[in-house]
């Protein structure tokens, strides 16, 4: 794709290191620290085929396109994307369709919320709200292993925001829910459907 010169090799592992990155700092922790670790390994093992095993041409090859592809998709897409759910059109999309789920979710319509919190999620991968009702929509159908997963990421996504002690509140009430234990006045394994949080604009 490009030639093996030194310093574009450099540039293209900069910016897989920038992705990686920007994913971590921004709650992505899975997708960053893959982007990281590939980005090492290519790079290393570009530079074992050079300096070692010259004769390997084809696996050198194969190591910079790597590279230079996990550079050239993942720098943009990202950074794109948190480009994109800055604009008022997607945000005003966004908002219809959480509009949409939130009126499915009080109206005990579990199918249609779940689907278009899941829609939403897809759209922007850090919609904290959004992923937040889908824990409670799982805990809803007693699948609390999942709801704590979501949560979890969540809460990474939240930062230091007000929304972060919230979730940690709903992370420990369900624990001891799971513990066969009663919390306040809850009747029911289920938990009651809370009033909708304010939507954050996108940052």
């Amino acid at each position: 794709m490009f030639p093996d010169d030194f310093l574009p090799q450099i540039l293209f592992f900069l910016l897989t290191q920038a992705t990686a990155f920007g994913l971590l700092r921004t709650g992505m922790l899975v997708w960053g620290f893959s982007v990281m670790v590939l980005g090492w390994v290519l790079g290393d093992l570009a530079l074992i085929l050079h300096f070692v095993f010259p004769s390997h041409v084809t696996a050198y090859a194969l190591s910079l396109w790597g590279l230079q592809l996990l550079a050239l998709l993942g720098f943009p897409l990202f950074f794109g994307w948190r480009w994109l759910r800055r604009r008022e059109s997607f945000r005003s999309i966004q908002e219809r369709i959480y509009g949409e789920a939130l009126d499915h979710f009080m109206a005990g319509r579990d199918e249609e919320a779940r689907e278009r919190f899941s829609r939403l999620v897809q759209r922007d991968p850090w919609d904290v709200e959004a992923l937040l009702f889908l824990a409670r929509l799982d805990e809803h159908q007693l699948t609390s292993g999942r709801a704590i997963r979501r949560m979890s990421r969540g809460l990474r996504l939240s930062g230091e925001s007000s929304i972060a002690k919230e979730i940690e509140e709903e992370m420990r009430c369900l624990k001891r829910r799971r513990k066969g234990l009663k919390i306040l006045n809850v009747k029911r394994p289920q938990a009651p459907k809370p009033k909708a949080p304010e939507r954050k604009a996108a940052s």
